[in-house]
């Protein structure tokens, strides 16, 4: 992680009032400029939500490389135990992704501190105090190519978070290979353990290939609405399920599943 400490430029209403310590959310932030970065999306805690901004053609969002604010807050007198459990399941989920991105040779993600953002609320008359604190996360504009690579770079990001159980203590990439074994026996066809469970086997296959899969050179991004039938969910869950509706990248996808024998 690097030692810098970077300041937000908020977009104005993002509301924070009663969220509680578990959810995780994410908004897409600007380069860094002067130690500071802008915030140039609301924040929500669906990876698929995250693309939908990006199918929505929001002018102020750079895509040339992947940008987004991490954020976790808590209530009242939980702020020191929040605070160690969200710096730990962070330097987790980024050590994960820099797992992946070494095994392709990728250029690493880096994840900056930023001052956590203290706010008086006021909940049926009784006063509370939250603490929300931040990260910012910059990576290679591989993770930017497609709806699905932003999917799938906050899904191995979250996983600490939201399996817990399975992930907490990943050093490398045979962790990840055990930790997906376990989650083949997920049931909950929404939990990030399923997720897993039904896409890893794809990933090595899908970094090696982003040329092959989503066309031109590695950065231009793909999120042209009317070249899917549906975009608003599209993620690595749909393109590593052969449910794509972009019929060009998921014609592409089946084939190259052949080839190497993960249909």
């Amino acid at each position: 992680m690097d030692n810098k400490t970077l300041k937000v430029i908020d977009i104005g209403s993002n509301y924070i009032g009663l969220y509680t310590d578990l959810v995780r959310m994410f908004a897409f932030c600007s380069k860094i400029t002067n130690d500071t970065v802008q915030q140039q999306s609301q924040f929500s805690q669906c990876r698929e939500v995250m693309s939908h901004r990006l199918f929505e053609n929001n002018p102020t969002i750079h895509t040339d490389r992947l940008r987004y604010i991490a954020r976790r807050t808590s209530i009242n007198n939980r702020a020191s135990a929040t605070q160690w459990q969200f710096d730990k399941e962070f330097k987790t989920g980024l050590r994960i992704i820099n797992i992946m991105e070494d095994r392709h040779g990728w250029p690493l993600t880096k994840m900056y501190d930023v001052d956590p953002i203290v706010r008086n609320l006021n909940y049926n008359g009784r006063p509370l105090k939250s603490l929300t604190f931040r990260k910012v996360l910059i990576g290679s504009s591989r993770w930017a190519i497609s709806p699905h690579m932003v999917s799938l770079n906050l899904l191995l990001f979250r996983l600490p978070g939201t399996t817990p159980r399975i992930f907490r203590d990943i050093k490398n990439y045979e962790d990840i290979v055990a930790a997906y074994n376990r989650c083949r026996r997920a049931r909950s066809t929404t939990s990030d353990a399923y997720i897993v469970g039904v896409t890893f086997k794809f990933w090595d296959m899908i970094m090696a290939n982003l040329n092959k899969l989503f066309a031109g050179k590695v950065g231009k991004i793909i999120f042209d609405k009317t070249s899917y039938g549906s975009y608003f969910d599209e993620g690595i869950s749909k393109l590593c399920t052969f449910k794509c509706s972009n019929r060009r990248i998921n014609k592409k996808f089946a084939a190259l599943a052949k080839k190497e024998g993960l249909e």
